[in-house]
């Protein structure tokens, strides 16, 4: 293979196609398509150049992987009810050759080396009430429960923060009291004269101790 190919969604042409048997495992049938890159779609959606080169996508016929298949088969242009026209080298089988089709690229690393996924990009269907219906019915209690509730509203950007009040000043100049730790206000320190001693010269004889 040539080198690897950006990560992204491109348009494929079919080149070659048909069954095969799977080399692997249980060998189950396995539809093989050769492609050619034809353009990259961009971010926008609109489609660019790419280098265009060919690739190939495999995918197994299993019970587990029907349902994806035959929806890749139609994605490709086929929509016959019978899978052995999936076969340009059968008599009145489909052909299929140029048509072109949605697909991305991934990349997957295993053996020590990174190797480029090919998927088949299928069309979206937009699900209906009756599609729906279900998942209403299962979950309605769940919903009832989530959606009764008030949605959680942030503070605004712009909401001012609370500041907290400032204590009147007193008339006579002095400063307002402090506000201990616990709320409660400071008491005032008595003032010392300077040179005077810490212990009363004159100890209170009424005290017990």
């Amino acid at each position: 293979m040539s080198e690897l190919v950006e990560v992204g969604k491109y348009i494929g042409e079919i080149e070659e196609y048909g069954w095969y048997e799977s080399e692997r495992g249980e060998r189950h049938p396995t539809v093989v398509v050769q492609f050619k890159l034809r353009g990259m779609y961009n971010s926008k959606g609109q489609l660019e150049s790419c280098p265009e080169v060919s690739r190939t996508f495999r995918q197994a016929f299993t019970e587990k992987t029907a349902t994806w298949l035959l929806h890749n088969l139609k994605a490709m242009g086929f929509v016959d009810e019978d899978l052995s026209n999936f076969d340009p080298q059968k008599e009145g089988g489909a052909n299929l050759y140029g048509n072109r089709f949605d697909i991305v690229c991934t990349h997957d690393s295993y053996d020590g080396n990174v190797h480029e996924q090919w998927m088949i990009e299928s069309r979206r269907r937009r699900l209906t009430r009756d599609d729906l219906a279900p998942l209403q019915a299962k979950f309605a209690a769940e919903i009832a429960k989530v959606m009764g509730q008030a949605a959680y509203e942030a503070p605004a950007a712009d909401q001012p923060v609370e500041q907290p009040v400032e204590q009147p000043a007193d008339p006579n100049g002095a400063a307002p009291p402090r506000k201990s730790r616990n709320g409660k206000a400071a008491a005032k320190a008595k003032a010392v004269p300077s040179g005077a001693p810490l212990v009363d010269a004159n100890p209170d004889d009424s005290v017990p101790f």
